[in-house]
């Protein structure tokens, strides 16, 4: 795995995490997360929401890190959610890149007609856009994460 660096403030940031991306996502545009998958951990997800509530707003990306959930193992599900409704599940991928109490960073890169996802500097995985990446305004990170950083 390739060498990262992920500066981690005094204070941890509070999971849940909601935050407002205050300019449009366009293609360039990059969020870098920083964490480690707590002890235990059966899950955790970063979304990006077109509204301020991940329970009721359209999700334009779910990239849900399942370490043991339900029938899900060591297995990273995208997905989108629009009018209420999830979209069909993306689950394959190369590999399983998070470990617990193991520092991760990733980040999330917008390109023309789809997202790339990096952790740890190496390209992980594509999900093309569902919705327009232009209607996203939040970031929404929940689970079993210590959240140490995060950039908008």
């Amino acid at each position: 795995m390739s060498h990262f660096t992920c500066c981690s403030p005094c204070t941890p940031l509070n999971v849940p995490y909601t935050a407002p991306i205050s300019c449009t996502l366009q293609k360039g545009r990059s969020i870098t997360i920083c964490g480690v998958p707590r002890c235990g951990a059966t899950r955790f997800s970063v979304n990006l929401v077109c509204g301020s509530s991940f329970d009721c707003d359209d999700v334009a990306f779910h990239f849900d890190v399942r370490f043991n959930y339900g029938l899900s193992q060591c297995t990273v599900v995208r997905n989108s959610r629009t009018c209420g409704h999830w979209g069909t599940e993306e689950v394959c991928a190369p590999c399983f890149p998070f470990n617990v109490n193991v520092p991760f960073e990733m980040r999330i890169c917008t390109k023309s007609e789809k997202l790339k996802i990096y952790i740890n500097n190496s390209h992980f995985i594509d999900f093309k856009y569902r919705l327009p990446v232009q209607r996203v305004t939040f970031l929404h990170i929940q689970g079993d994460l210590n959240l140490t950083q995060v950039v908008l």
